[in-house]
């Protein structure tokens, strides 16, 4: 569980990060 909390709160950043970056490139069209 130790190992496994911190991978999952990197993998949700990138997430957020992702969503984040795409969001200016759909808005630029």
């Amino acid at each position: 569980m130790t190992y496994l909390r911190p991978h999952y709160q990197l993998d949700e950043l990138t997430a957020s990060l992702r969503l984040v970056a795409e969001l200016p490139q759909s808005t630029r069209g």
